[in-house]
């Protein structure tokens, strides 16, 4: 083929090269030249792709090449018979497109490959890729320069400058709870029985620098699975049939870097057989059936009772929970929306607020220039003065509204944590203060907001998640109150641990709902209002993920204080 797409020299002196197919020849394909003789590798030579854009040289002497339609060929030698050995990898195997543009071998012997939807990262057995943004076009260079930066060319956008994170920095993996005859959290070890038919594990990469949605999961139990799992995005896993026996949940994150966390996060679990399924005691029943058959028919259907109610509360757990991470995925969603709404709002309001400037400073240049030249009492024209008058009430009227709508956007962004990461050192009272602008309770007649806030340090956290209690709380508090009253905010430390109370002076909670309200699916709201599950959530974010704690006392009639604690983690500390 005389149209070549590509050349590389190898280590050993081979010339290889990409070529496309003619009139001639239509099949195109790659070759090698050694010196003396050409060498042609085509479908017949089980190449997966004729179509090939690029190539390049690992540390191991393997060849990669990129096609255009098929993703990644790697060409590692011949066989004892002489045949070529080709592996293709491609989408399937977690490559972001099959249409790869350009290679880059780093200064860690990690492949790059760019590509029309972004880039992809490959250890030698794990992908992570960088979605990009292309509009239609591609991503044909990869460089590294001497800091270890990397910079995509592209074929339409320019340059892109990606910094990746130091080596040491690996994520976190937390166990968030394990699920088997009931709902386990924070546990590191745990017994179950036999009778449970599904275990399930559900766990959360933590890093400061990849989504959650990025993170990959490895995962195994030790006993039962003969080896790790394949890489993964799901957050969630489920064993059935679990015989008795001793074993160990592991499970790894891997981040957008390809860091993977150490040690693995793992719970151990015993399974056991339940006293009424050993030998002994069927046995027995055995023994008790021949000489009382009646009372033993009475104990086997007292036992199948217990066990069909057990099984009912199984069930009822297991929609709550998952009611429960329906309502916490829409309310991230929700974040998610609020935070882009907030951005793309900022720069109207930012020119806006600059021409009303302009506008303001021109009005009273023009009333400058008429004062000079046409003094007010003998110039004719009064109707002019009137309308600078007018035009000038109408520009700092829009500016107090532009002021405000700037304010409104500041509280968003504040309350969502945008451009932020999720888990910060963050302001406790900033997180209020955002609450209390976002539900209006500051501007509203019917209470007064009361704030005695003392000297806090800075909580390492997720602002969110805390913001989501805040407006809760906040919420029921003002819907508690009828006519007029008064909302009230304390914040201190105390016994090494942040406080925060939050009070009301609405009509209180009865003596019977008030040990019942952080259940699931518990409300006092009508039929067809809510679902049941914001204090639930409350007391996930605040016991669950913060380790904190939360209790509530209220008098009817006269009002209700939320008490929220926090410990104190100075820095280098861990959650």
């Amino acid at each position: 083929g005389n149209h070549i797409t590509w050349m590389l020299e190898t280590h050993d002196g081979n010339i290889w090269y990409g070529f496309e197919g003619s009139s001639e020849d239509p099949e195109g394909g790659i070759g090698r030249f050694d010196g003396s003789e050409f060498r042609i590798f085509s479908a017949r030579n089980g190449l997966a792709s004729t179509n090939t854009t690029v190539a390049i040289e690992d540390n191991r002497g393997y060849l990669w090449i990129g096609t255009e339609d098929r993703g990644i060929i790697k060409y590692s030698g011949s066989d004892d018979a002489g045949s070529p050995r080709f592996e293709t990898l491609s989408i399937t195997d977690g490559l972001i497109s099959n249409r790869v543009t350009a290679i880059h071998l780093d200064r860690s012997w990690n492949l790059w490959f760019g590509t029309d939807e972004g880039v992809s990262k490959y250890d030698g057995e794990n992908f992570q890729s960088i979605q990009v943004d292309l509009t239609l076009g591609s991503i044909h260079t990869v460089y590294e320069d001497h800091k270890g930066y990397l910079w995509f060319v592209t074929s339409n956008d320019g340059v892109i400058k990606y910094v990746p994170s130091a080596k040491e920095i690996r994520p976190r993996i937390h166990i968030t709870y394990v699920e088997g005859d009931r709902i386990y959290h924070n546990v590191s070890s745990l017994r179950m029985p036999s009778t449970t038919k599904r275990i399930s594990f559900e766990y959360k990469g933590i890093s400061f620098r990849t989504e959650p949605e990025d993170f990959k999961y490895f995962y195994r139990l030790e006993g039962f699975d003969e080896g790790w799992s394949d890489a993964t995005h799901e957050t969630r896993v489920h064993y059935r049939d679990v015989g008795p026996g001793r074993y160990r949940f592991n499970v790894r994150a891997l981040d957008r870097d390809l860091h993977k966390s150490n040690p693995p996060a793992a719970v151990d679990i015993e399974i056991f057989r339940p006293w009424f399924l050993t030998t002994q005691f069927i046995f027995m029943i055995i023994l008790g059936g021949l000489a009382l058959l009646g009372g033993g028919g009475y104990l086997i259907i007292q036992f199948n009772n217990q066990r069909r109610t057990a099984v009912r509360l199984r069930e009822k757990l297991q929609k709550q929970e998952e009611a429960e991470r329906i309502q916490t995925a829409k309310m991230r969603s929700l974040r998610q929306l609020v935070a882009g709404v907030a951005h793309e709002i900022n720069n109207p309001i930012g020119v806006i607020s600059s021409s009303i400037d302009t506008n303001s400073r021109s009005v009273r240049r023009i009333r400058s220039i008429l004062n000079e030249r046409f003094p007010q009492e003998t110039f004719s024209e009064k109707d002019l003065y009137k309308t600078l008058e007018l035009m000038e009430d109408t520009c700092e009227a829009s500016g107090i509204a532009s002021q405000r709508v700037g304010s409104i956007v500041t509280d968003l962004r504040t309350f969502v944590g945008l451009d932020e990461a999720e888990w910060r050192r963050a302001d406790i009272h900033e997180g209020i203060d955002s609450s209390i602008a976002l539900l209006g309770l500051d501007s509203s007649g019917r209470f007064d907001i009361q704030r005695d806030y003392g000297k806090l340090p800075g909580i390492f956290c997720c602002p969110s998640s805390l913001n989501q209690v805040f407006m809760g709380i906040l919420r029921n508090a003002s819907e508690a109150i009828e006519e007029h009253g008064e909302i009230r905010i304390k914040t201190g430390v105390r016994e090494g641990c942040v406080k925060i109370e939050i009070s009301d002076t609405g009509r209180g909670i009865p003596p019977e709902n008030l040990e019942r309200i952080f259940d699931p699916g518990f409300t006092t709201r009508s039929v067809g209002v809510g679902i049941g599950l914001g204090l639930a959530i409350c007391r996930k974010i605040i016991v669950d993920e913060h380790h904190g704690r939360i209790d509530v006392e209220s008098e009817l009639g006269r009002g209700t204080t939320f008490s929220l604690s926090f410990s104190i983690i100075e820095k280098g500390e861990s959650v």
